[in-house]
C-alpha cells in the first residue's frame, strides 16, 4: 500500500488475525494516514490508532473517520488487548463534532453494505461512505437521503464499494461550489464508476520490487509441493470440495467424530495439478488453530440451523431457516447425547464461547494440518456428496 501510494485507509477484521504487536508493527510502517474511531487500547483506553483527521485539499476542509465491524471483538488481535466500540454509537457521537468543522465528511468503513446504508439513515451528515467487508460490487454510488431540508451538501449519504481483491478501481468525482450566503463549499454533484484492473495495464515497478522482496524470503517454504489434485475443487450447489477437504483433513488427524468450518474461512478454490504450499496459504489465509470440543446434541443442531457451517462426519438439511435433517455417522443427531468434535479457534471464539461452551485449543495451525494431510494421501479428489444442504 505505500508502494502503491495510498493517502488514507482503516483497518478491516483480518488486519486482527494478527497479534496485536503485529497490528502496531504494520501500523508504524505505514507512510500513509489510518484512521479508526472505534478501536481503543483495553491497557489504557487510548484509540488504537487516529480516529479521525480533518485535512485541507483544493481549498475544502476534509474530514475523514474509520469504522470496523464489531464482530472484529473475536479475532486474535482484538482478544490480546483492543475493545471494539459500537460503530453506531461512535458515528452518533463523532460525525456532529467533524460535521462543525468540515466542508466534506467521509467515513471509510469496514462494516459491510448494509451496515453503510443503515448508517448513513442513522447518523445523517456522512457526505460519502466508502465501504468495504461485504464485498459488494456497486457500478454507481447508492444514494441515501437524510431527509432534512437544511442538510448541507446533497442532502444525503453516498455509498460505494469497489467488490474486493483490486480487481477494480472505485473512482469518484465531487463537484463543489463556494455558497455565497455561507461562504461553505456544498457539493452539487458527482460521478461513480469501477475501473477493471486487467492484464492490459503494465505493472507499476516499485510495487513489483516490494512483492519480489517478500517472495524470495519465503519462496523456499511456499514454493514446495505437497501433492496433487486429480480435479478441480469448486463449488457445486451446495457442495464446496475445498471446504469438504478442510473439514476431512481435519477430522482424520484429530480423530474428532465431526468438524465444522465456518463458511468464508477458506477462500480460493484449488485447481488440478500439483498443489504447493502457497496455494493452500491462498485457501487459509488466516491463522485460525484447531480446538477440541464436546457438545450436547441439541446445541450441535441449534448451530447447523445458526450458522449453517460446512462439516465433515456429519450431514445436514436447513430449509426455510429451520434445520429438518441432521445426521451424524448415518445416525440421527440426539439432543441429550455427548459427541466430540473440533473446529477453527475462530468459529470457537465466535460461536462457542456466545454459547458457553469450553473448548480446548490445541496450538496446531489448520494450515498445516491440511498440508500434512494431504502429504499423507499424496493424490486428493474433490468430495461432492451433498453432506450440507441449505434451501
Amino acid at each position: 500500500m505505500n508502494a502503491v501510494g495510498y493517502d488514507f485507509a482503516t483497518l478491516g477484521n483480518h488486519e486482527f488475525s494478527n497479534s496485536l504487536p503485529q497490528i502496531q508493527k504494520l501500523l508504524t510502517m505505514s507512510r500513509f494516514t489510518n484512521v479508526l474511531a472505534n478501536a481503543r487500547l483495553r491497557a489504557n483506553g487510548q484509540p488504537l490508532c487516529q480516529p479521525y483527521v480533518i485535512v485541507e485539499r483544493f481549498g475544502l476542509k476534509i474530514a475523514l473517520f474509520g469504522l470496523i465491524v464489531r464482530d472484529t471483538q473475536n479475532y486474535r488481535g482484538a482478544r490480546e488487548g483492543v475493545d471494539i466500540l459500537d460503530p453506531f454509537a461512535t458515528a452518533r457521537q463523532l460525525v456532529p463534532q467533524l460535521r462543525a468543522q468540515a466542508d466534506l465528511v467521509i467515513l471509510i468503513s469496514h462494516l459491510g453494505y448494509e451496515d453503510d446504508q443503515r448508517l448513513a439513515r442513522e447518523v445523517p451528515g456522512i457526505d460519502v461512505i466508502v465501504g468495504g467487508h461485504s464485498h459488494t460490487r456497486l457500478t454507481e454510488p447508492t444514494f441515501i437521503e437524510w431527509g432534512k431540508k437544511d442538510a448541507p451538501n446533497l442532502g444525503g449519504t453516498l455509498i460505494v464499494q469497489a467488490f474486493q481483491w483490486g480487481g477494480e478501481l472505485g473512482r469518484l468525482d465531487l463537484i463543489f461550489w463556494r455558497n455565497p450566503d455561507t461562504n461553505r463549499w456544498e457539493m452539487l454533484a458527482y460521478k461513480g464508476q469501477l475501473l477493471p484492473i486487467t492484464a492490459d495495464i503494465p505493472e507499476d515497478p516499485s510495487t513489483r520490487k516490494v512483492l519480489d522482496g517478500y517472495w524470495k524470503r519465503i519462496a523456499k517454504r511456499y514454493g514446495r509441493i505437497v501433492g496433487v489434485a486429480t480435479d478441480d475443487f469448486v463449488q457445486r450447489g451446495d457442495d464446496y470440495a475445498h471446504y469438504n477437504l478442510v473439514s476431512d483433513a481435519i477430522r482424520e488427524t484429530f480423530g474428532s467424530e465431526f468438524d465444522l468450518q465456518n463458511m468464508y474461512g477458506v477462500r480460493i478454490e484449488l485447481s488440478k495439478g500439483a498443489i504447493s504450499y502457497y496455494d493452500l496459504a491462498r485457501m487459509l489465509p488466516f491463522g485460525n488453530t484447531i480446538v477440541r470440543f464436546e457438545i450436547r446434541g441439541r446445541d450441535l443442531k441449534a448451530i447447523l440451523e445458526r450458522h449453517r457451517p460446512t462439516v465433515s462426519g456429519i450431514r445436514y438439511r436447513v430449509e426455510n431457516g429451520r434445520l429438518v435433517e441432521a445426521t451424524l455417522n448415518g445416525e440421527p443427531i440426539q439432543d441429550d447425547k455427548i459427541y466430540k468434535g473440533t473446529t477453527n479457534s475462530y468459529f470457537a471464539g465466535r460461536v462457542l464461547t456466545e454459547m458457553g461452551i469450553p473448548f480446548v485449543d490445541t496450538g496446531r495451525k489448520r494450515l498445516d494440518i491440511v498440508a500434512d494431510y494431504i502429504r499423507r494421501h499424496r493424490r486428493v479428489s474433490p468430495v461432492y456428496d451433498g453432506r450440507r444442504v441449505v434451501r
